[in-house]
């Protein structure tokens, strides 16, 4: 009878059987997929060692005598010890903390047994017949030891080891800090996490930083008026925590906007207005002066005033939000100035030239300018002159002969108009002397000054005053007088006294009388490739309506060019032409003489093989009549070259 036995730990198969009469020795033989393993002894029992796994054999056991064998014995079925488990894998499903263990499917469908061991002690088991099976609820952080087995109801120890990594575990006791306000940047730190090999921190709003081994990193670039909310992941390379509880992070509020001041200029009170911030508590206004004086005002609403400002004083004011102790940045800086302060030591002299007072004062702080305003206490006369600080005083021209008026100053700036100063009185001079004409002649430095005589008055002066406040002047004993070297292009304020003692003497009222426009000076020609002509250009020339350019051809080609501005294009010249410029100005009654001529030639057209280009001299040489060396000159594009 044939016996056969497995050893599962060894994988080896022992056979035994009775003793067969007249046998010399025996031959065992494991026959299984057509591959017979023969095992010869002398004995009754025989072992295979080297049996291939996870297949089935029939074994039976022939006698050999001295010259024959036996028949076979009957055959024992047996199965080798099943195969070790192929291409064991193991994976994580990181969203729900389940793993997952693959192996490639023996032959004969046996069933395998995984079991997991945490480093906690944590024990998990799953079994399938199939390629895989889910191990769940797996602690987090924990390198999992797994072991696969093949079960087949007998042998049950041939198994696989592998290790697998559980999710990281959730980072704990997340908490923030960050610098005095306000600040742009702050602190995240966390309790370490089992499993994790890295950190990620979020905080919305496109904020985040990252971490290896540390359990804290840096949060830059934070946003004012702004609430974080700060959680943080853990992660192995392969699998992410869940996100930390949050931990919320409030940045100081913005600076406020839209910040606008209004002064009211007599109470010196000063409003700071902004807009809401919902996220402001309160806001801070500081002015400072000038003088480094300090004042400030606090409101929850969206303004508040500063009242008793003193005159003369230049502000910069700034607003700042604060929120739980928290003060965010100033507002971008303002600038407003109380009222100015009241000017002092008003007083005035009169012009017997032009019958025009001349008013100064003593600045006094805060203004941008000053006004001297005067009125007639009789009649309905008034005017006024305005004036830099810088100047100190200013003339007001054209005042009624023989007429009291009365002065007084005030200072104004870019917000506010200040107090008005003492006032002053002044008595212009008599009046006298009517018909008075006085005309320029055309071409001429004279000015022909006529009057219709007063009896009693054997002497008579002329004068005529311009801009520059030298006078011009003649006498005469006659109705009439010629005023010599009255300069071009200047109004002059014209009278007649019948003395030499203008003020106190009956003389005429002001006229005004304007002279002829001045001859154009600096007179300038450029060249223009992109109109084919020259750009004519000089200086400006005071009184003047309009200007008159002739350009005269060498060839008779004549071009002018009216305008009213001081500068001129002729376009399209012929090439190669020498040209005579002379300009005019007219102020509508007079034309002055023309100007200095000046001499210009275009340039001359040189034709290229290619006919759509022209060279022209370059804008620093000297206009040439001919092409000397292409190298001096440059391409200019023709519209339409024939």
């Amino acid at each position: 009878m044939v016996q056969a036995a497995l050893d599962c730990e060894s994988g080896a198969v022992a056979v035994s059987w009775e003793a067969s009469q007249g046998a010399l020795s025996y031959t065992a033989v494991a026959q299984g997929n057509g591959f017979p393993e023969p095992c010869n002894t002398t004995g009754t029992t025989c072992q295979f060692s080297a049996l291939p796994c996870g297949l089935s054999y029939s074994v039976f056991v022939r006698a050999i005598g001295e010259d024959c064998s036996s028949a076979d014995s009957t055959a024992v079925q047996i199965d080798s010890v099943p195969c070790e488990p192929q291409q064991v894998a193991a994976v994580m499903e990181c969203s729900n903390d389940t793993g997952l263990v693959s192996w490639e499917q023996a032959e004969g469908g046996l069933p395998y047994q995984v079991r997991a061991f945490g480093a906690d002690g944590h024990e998990v088991v799953c079994s399938s017949a199939g390629d895989g099976c889910e191990l769940p609820s797996m602690h987090c952080g924990q390198l999992y030891n797994l072991t696969v087995t093949a079960l087949d109801g007998q042998c049950d120890n041939v198994r696989a080891n592998l290790n697998l990594q559980s999710v990281p575990c959730r980072p704990t006791n997340v908490r923030t800090s960050m610098p005095p306000c306000p600040f742009t940047q702050a602190s995240v730190a966390w309790e370490h996490a089992r499993g994790a090999q890295t950190y990620a921190v979020q905080a919305g709003w496109g904020v985040s930083c990252n971490a290896t081994t540390a359990t804290s990193c840096p949060l830059g670039d934070l946003l004012c008026g702004h609430t974080y909310n700060v959680s943080v992941v853990a992660a192995d390379g392969v699998c992410s925590s869940p996100e930390s509880a949050g931990a919320q992070l409030s940045t100081a509020p913005c600076p406020p906007q839209d910040v606008s001041l209004s002064m009211e200029c007599e109470a010196g009170i000063l409003t700071v207005s902004w807009a809401p911030d919902p996220d402001a508590d309160a806001f801070v206004a500081t002015l400072v002066s000038d003088t480094s004086a300090r004042h400030t005002c606090v409101s929850a609403g969206t303004a508040c005033s500063v009242a008793g400002l003193p005159c003369g004083q230049r502000y910069t004011v700034s607003v700042v939000a604060a929120r739980g102790g928290c003060e965010s940045e100033p507002s971008a800086p303002l600038e407003i100035s109380s009222a100015p302060c009241v000017p002092r030591n008003p007083e005035g002299r009169l012009d017997c030239v032009t019958n025009s007072a001349w008013v100064s004062w003593d600045n006094t702080g805060g203004a941008l300018r000053y006004t001297a305003l005067t009125e007639a206490l009789t009649g309905d006369h008034n005017s006024s002159c305005t004036a830099l600080p810088s100047a100190g005083s200013c003339g007001i021209p054209h005042l009624k002969c023989g007429t009291e008026y009365v002065f007084r100053v005030v200072g104004a700036n870019d917000v506010c108009m200040g107090g008005y100063s003492n006032n002053f009185t002044l008595e212009t001079a008599p009046c006298s002397l009517e018909n008075i004409t006085a005309v320029h002649e055309c071409g001429s430095n004279r000015i022909l000054v006529s009057w219709e005589n007063t009896p009693g008055s054997p002497q008579y002066v002329v004068t005529a005053e311009g801009p520059d406040q030298w006078p011009i002047s003649c006498n005469s004993t006659f109705s009439s007088c010629e005023l010599q070297g009255a300069a071009c292009g200047t109004q002059y304020t014209v009278m007649v006294s019948a003395s030499s003692d203008k003020c106190s003497s009956l003389r005429s009222p002001p006229m005004d009388v304007t002279t002829a426009p001045c001859v154009p000076r600096s007179v300038v020609v450029g060249r223009s490739c992109e109109e084919d002509g020259a750009v004519v250009s000089w200086s400006p020339s005071p009184m003047v309506t309009s200007f008159l350019l002739t350009a005269t051809g060498a060839s008779g080609d004549v071009r002018t060019c009216e305008t009213a501005d001081a500068n001129c294009t002729l376009a399209r010249l012929p090439c190669g032409e020498a040209y005579t410029v002379n300009i005019t100005a007219s102020d509508g009654n007079c034309t002055s003489e023309p100007s200095v001529d000046v001499f210009f030639q275009t340039s001359t057209r040189v034709l290229l093989p290619t006919p759509s280009h022209r060279l022209c001299s370059r804008a620093s040489d000297p206009w040439a009549s001919t092409v000397q060396s292409a190298a001096i000159y440059r391409i200019c594009i023709l519209k339409d070259i024939r």
